[in-house]
């Protein structure tokens, strides 16, 4: 028997798209297993579908389809930046249960603020930024993801980060 994944979301990355069965148990069922990862832009919320074809070595076919959904991130989280140090660009992450107005900015060691990434309302999910620090001189800078959430709680998450020259 043969398993192959015909179609699957793009969010989704499968380490193999077929696997072979050699052998299928006298009660006529066997466990076949697909690794997957998922995407960090996935759709929180919004259903997908994996379809599998599975042929016989008699050619007979049939199809087995999957319904998925991606869950929304259990908490709020800022993610270290990557690379860190850099010159000039780094990448911000971070990761939101429901939809919030978010701020992310960029300060200096005195408090200063030096940049504002993002100052608008975003979905639930994971979600990333680029900064471009080829205007400010080497040194640690903090960036701070302040978060409020349609029911009036907010979170506020630092990371600090190198821009080196």
């Amino acid at each position: 028997v043969v398993v192959k994944l015909t179609d699957q979301p793009a969010w989704l990355r499968f380490a193999q798209r077929e696997q072979a069965v050699t052998t299928v148990p006298p009660e006529g069922e066997t466990l076949v297993a697909f690794r997957f990862d998922v995407t960090s832009d996935a759709p929180v919320g919004r259903e997908g579908r994996i379809v599998f074809l599975i042929t016989s070595p008699l050619r007979e076919a049939s199809t087995k389809e999957i319904r998925v959904v991606v869950a929304p991130p259990e908490r709020v989280e800022l993610v270290q930046n990557y690379p860190n140090p850099f010159n000039p660009t780094t990448m911000l992450s971070f990761q939101l249960p429901v939809p919030s107005k978010v701020t992310l900015k960029i300060f200096n060691l005195l408090g200063q603020e030096v940049a504002t990434l993002i100052d608008e309302e975003l979905d639930a999910g994971s979600h990333r930024r680029t900064w471009d620090a080829s205007g400010v001189a080497s040194g640690v800078y903090l960036s701070q993801l302040s978060v409020m959430t349609e029911h009036g709680s907010q979170k506020v998450a630092c990371r600090s980060m190198i821009v080196i020259r």
